[in-house]
Order: structure tokens, then sequence, then C-alpha cells
């Protein structure tokens, strides 16, 4: 599949096909790197169980160089959030670590929207024990099956996995690697039977979706993130299929990417929306976050720009006042933005799209946005009321899906 989109990239461009970003391995990817352990403290974290919105994690630890130390703090997502008592007795591991006394403990915490990742550290000098990442209840992960398609994990069943096929429909597979939890979920909107927009030189939205995705996860995973996409081949999924694999994954960001169609008034610079979860305030930020590094990248590329009214980082409503679109309204608690970059209809700017570093200079910017967003309080720019519109293109339905081979 990658080499065939690659040769419909290059059709558009003229040029001989060059290679993509990597398709996800078959191997869990690890989240950024943790602190290497000291020598003062070891432990571990012995189960973890989540209810709602509260985890109760237990574990035991050692500090090694403090016996008296009877007590752990317990951070969550970067942060503090508990000190509490290590001091049940745990013969097991006396036994495996002769002549130190280890401290059980039990901490219970309470949990925000998103998959988080906790950590244990010994009292009172935070010396790092262990660390996971953790979904909260109810998220069972998903499978990526043998043929590269991500679908819903139901079950764990004899023969394999209960799961829920791109189309809706329950089957059981025999095998796949499960993927419990990530820090970011791409969604290359469209695919399969789904073409979306079309530039006047060929290139297709469902394509170039992929390709910018595909270098997304890329820079995402140099910068040490844990990512997974929602497709990694020309496979359709429809939109409540989407938001059940992030509901499912329970990330912390669920990124839908698009290209824009349909404008056909001239502006002097880049037109570029992002829409956002209109009740939650750091989809707004993301969004913001986004709109500036999108808006940077275009602009580096002067072109006979076109857009609307609705160029700018928003969040479209209903007509009862609840989010427009699927992927914001049913994932209500993971948080989610849409990216419409340029507008693949305009010939001029199709024709940048079809670059390929035009495409990598709108990856980096997505790339750069997220971690801007993970590490600062930017607040992002670009900002515009909210506003009501019901209009329905349609598409994003089950109507004509057809499964694609799941092994």
């Amino acid at each position: 599949m990658v080499a065939a989109l690659a040769v419909a990239i290059a059709v558009a461009t003229q040029e001989a096909p060059r290679p993509l970003g990597s398709v996800i391995p078959t191997t869990p990817i690890p989240s950024p790197p943790e602190p290497i352990p000291p020598a003062e403290a070891i432990g571990e974290i012995d189960g973890v169980e989540i209810d709602g919105r509260e985890v109760t994690v237990t574990g035991w630890a050692i500090d090694l160089d403090d016996p008296t130390s009877r007590e752990v703090r317990v951070s969550l997502d970067g942060e503090f959030v508990a000190t509490v008592a290590a001091d049940t007795p745990r013969p097991d591991v006396d036994a495996a670590h002769p002549g130190r006394r280890a401290g059980g403990f039990v901490a219970t915490v309470a949990l925000g929207r998103g998959g988080h990742r906790i950590c244990i550290f010994t009292a009172p000098d935070d010396d790092y024990v262990t660390c996971e990442r953790i979904a909260r209840a109810g998220h069972e992960g998903v499978i990526i099956t043998p043929t590269d398609v991500m679908v819903d994990l139901v079950e764990v069943v004899d023969g394999g996995f209960e799961v829920i096929t791109p189309c809706g429909h329950r089957a059981v597979i025999p095998d796949g690697r499960r993927v419990r939890t990530t820090q970011i979920l791409i969604d290359p909107g469209h695919g399969g039977s789904e073409v979306a927009s079309v530039g006047p030189n060929g290139l297709g939205e469902k394509q170039l979706n992929l390709d910018v995705a595909l270098r997304t996860a890329d820079a995402l995973r140099e910068r040490g993130f844990s990512v997974e996409l929602t497709r990694t081949t020309d496979v359709r999924h429809p939109i409540a299929i989407r938001a059940g694999l992030a509901n499912a994954l329970d990330p912390d960001v669920f990124l839908s990417l698009h290209h824009n169609g349909g404008a056909v008034v001239r502006t002097p610079v880049p037109g570029t929306q992002v829409y956002y979860q209109h009740d939650d305030p750091e989809s707004r930020r993301l969004g913001g976050v986004l709109y500036e590094e999108l808006f940077a990248a275009a602009s580096r590329f002067p072109t006979a720009w076109v857009g609307n009214v609705r160029d700018g980082v928003s969040t479209r409503l209903n007509d009862e006042g609840t989010d427009f679109y699927g992927i914001h309204r049913r994932t209500p608690d993971v948080t989610s933005v849409i990216t419409e970059f340029l507008w693949l209809s305009n010939g001029p700017e199709a024709r940048l799209l079809a670059r390929d570093d035009v495409r990598d200079a709108e990856a980096q910017a997505l790339a750069r946005g997220i971690d801007r967003w993970y590490r600062t309080e930017n607040a992002g720019s670009g900002y515009l009321r909210p506003f009501v519109d019901t209009f329905d293109s349609g598409g994003g339905g089950f109507e004509g899906c057809v499964d694609p081979p799941l092994s």
C-alpha cells in the first residue's frame, strides 16, 4: 500500500515515487523515555485497578540508601498527586532481596480525560522507582490485525479476539497485536471507497491524508511520543468506528487529519481550519496551537490562496448546541481536534500539496503543535466565534461499507 500511495502522489507531481514515512512497526511503540532509575530505589507496580475516574495502584518499593523510608509519592502525568504509606510487609520481596525490607503500598488517585502515566517515587527524597501508562475503565484497547487494520477489541476469547470490524460487524480473529493505549491517535480522514476531495491535478484527499499522517507519526515518534493511526492503508472506517477506536485507546490527543475542498474566494493568506470540541478547553487550546504552526508552515510557500470565513480555529455546533462533527461528539472524554490544511480544490494549493517538502512541512507543524501542547501552557491563536451549521454534505456513514480482510 505504501508503494501504491507513493505512485499516486507522484502522478500528481509528475515525479518519480519517493519513499514515504515508515508504517507502524509490529511491536508496541514505547512512550517518551522514562528517567533511568538511580541506584537509590527499586520497586514495582503490581496492579492497577481503574474504577471510573479513579485509579488504585498497588506495589512495593525499597529505598536502598534510607532503610527508614516508609512512604512513596505518586505522580500522575508528571505532577505529584499523593503521598502514601509503604509499610505493608512483603515477605515475597524480602526473600528476593535479602537484607532489605520492602514496603508494600496502596494509592488511589483521581483521573481526568485521556490516558495517563502514573509513577512511583520513594519519599522523602523522590527517588524514582517505576512508571506505567494506563487507560481508564472500560477501555480494552484495539487489535492491529495481521493485515494492518485497526479494529476495536470487544474481549479476548478462546481462539483469538472478538472485535468490531471497520464496517461495524462482530468477528473473531485468531491473532493480532493488542494495543491498550497510546498518547496520540492520528486519524487520516476518509479512505477506501470514501475518496473525499480531489485536486485539479488528480491528487486525492484520502491518499494525501494518509501520506501526511504517516509523516506526522514519524515526526512525533522522533520526539519520543507513542503514536498509533486509525489506518495505515487504504481502508474505510466510518466515523462511528473511528470514534470507537479513539474511545478504546483513550489517548491524550485524537487528531483527525484532513485537507479542505470547495473554497473559491481569493485570500491574501493561507486558508486553514481547525475544529475543536465545544466543551473542552484543552481541545480548544490544542486547536489554537496547531493552527499557529500550520499557518506558519503554509506561509513559507506563497501561492494564490483561497479561503472562506471559517478559516481559523472554531467549534461547529448542531441545532442542539452540541458538537456537529461525530469525531468530537462521539468522543466526549478524549481531547480531539480536526485539521483542514489548505484547500485541495484550489489548483495552486493542490500543486503545493503534491510536493514532498510541503507535506513534510505540514507533518512537522502538526508534531510541533502537539509537542507545544504537551510541554507548555501556550494558548494558541486564530480563534473564531462558535457557529451553528447543520448542513451535512454526506459521507462517514456505513452505507456501502465493505470490510477488508482481517487475517
